[in-house]
């Protein structure tokens, strides 16, 4: 991985390269791969057990569809995509220029954004939570099933 003359702040960049690049190999691969998401053995380990959508429940089919150029399908699968999606996608071009030996784009962002940024995630995971929490305790409260992903990923 990280040879001897390589110290510090260069292997943990490297490192970082690594796991963004497994994670889009991986939302390519729902995307593409018909039958892929169903099959896939990286299940959410609260919704086999439990039978309970998590907070990130839906985050990866909605990625795939962010992937896929279909926006509303993603708002569907999880509407914290909104905001996750340009997140994710300025990390993986910094993460590629810092590898580089570039500066990076996250030293122009403004801190503000950034923060604001993670606040806004931080509460649509938590209105998730909520929402898939009380409509797991109590169906009735959510006829709708508002904020549930569906069960099925479009071909």
């Amino acid at each position: 991985m990280c040879g001897p003359r390589e110290v510090g702040d260069r292997c943990g960049q490297r490192a970082s390269l690594a796991l963004l690049a497994a994670c889009v190999i991986y939302v390519l691969l729902v995307a593409y791969v018909p039958g892929f998401a169903a099959w896939s053995p990286l299940v959410c380990p609260t919704r086999r057990m439990l039978g309970l959508h998590c907070p990130g429940c839906g985050l990866t089919r909605a990625f795939a569809c962010v992937a896929r150029l279909d926006p509303l399908a993603a708002i569907r699968f999880h509407p914290v995509v909104v905001v996750a999606a340009p997140f994710a996608g300025g990390l993986l071009v910094n993460s590629l220029l810092r590898v580089r030996g570039h500066r990076g784009i996250l030293g122009v962002v403004p801190r503000s954004v950034i923060h604001w940024g993670w606040l806004w995630c931080l509460i649509g995971f938590g209105v998730t939570f909520i929402v898939r929490t009380a409509t797991w305790l109590m169906p009735a409260c959510n006829p709708g099933c508002w904020l549930i992903p569906p069960a099925t990923f479009p071909p």
